[in-house]
């Protein structure tokens, strides 16, 4: 936590110096609906001690689409639920093109839909749509909607520092 322009506060040790860095990256953003507890996040899914036979993302961006095609190159059965269309404000020919590229590697993906609610039944994940009022069941549901700046606790107004309506850092050039 910053103390001043020029110290900080880690651990109860105080550290001086001319100029510091903030380098403190993104924390996933959660999906604030009933049953969200029950699915992991991109940080998280990286300690699954198996491979789950049925995957679902919860995500349009990059983040989601990668994983989406690891877990799938690894024999894993993905759908990916998206809101509106994979990368928005990408290049429409390359969005094209990954999402070829996801239905050749098995990937169905739901476009134009939203989950209303997680809920665990005896053996699977059920994941209710709210467009088709329909349900996926699954064994791991992945969020992977964004990441938020990791600026909490910075103590940013003793430096003055000032964040954008997401939270990022404001910067010069």
């Amino acid at each position: 936590s910053f103390l001043s322009k020029n110290s900080i506060s880690i651990n109860k040790k105080i550290l001086k110096a001319k100029n510091i860095i903030i380098a403190v990256g993104g924390k996933p953003v959660d999906l604030n609906i009933l049953g969200s507890d029950l699915c992991v996040d991109s940080d998280s899914i990286m300690n699954l001690k198996e491979l789950p036979k049925r995957l679902v993302i919860i995500g349009a961006g990059y983040i989601a689409i990668e994983f989406a095609f690891i877990f799938s190159n690894l024999g894993v059965h993905v759908e990916l639920i998206v809101r509106r269309n994979i990368l928005r404000g990408f290049d429409k020919t390359l969005v094209k093109m990954v999402k070829e590229s996801l239905i050749k590697n098995n990937v169905r993906i739901h476009l134009n839909e939203q989950v209303s609610r997680v809920e665990k039944n005896s053996k699977n994940i059920k994941i209710n749509l709210k467009k088709n009022r329909n349900f996926i069941l699954a064994e791991k549901v992945l969020i992977a909607i964004g990441r938020k700046p990791n600026i909490k606790n910075l103590g940013l107004e003793k430096v003055n520092l000032k964040c954008d309506k997401n939270n990022a850092i404001i910067v010069d050039r």
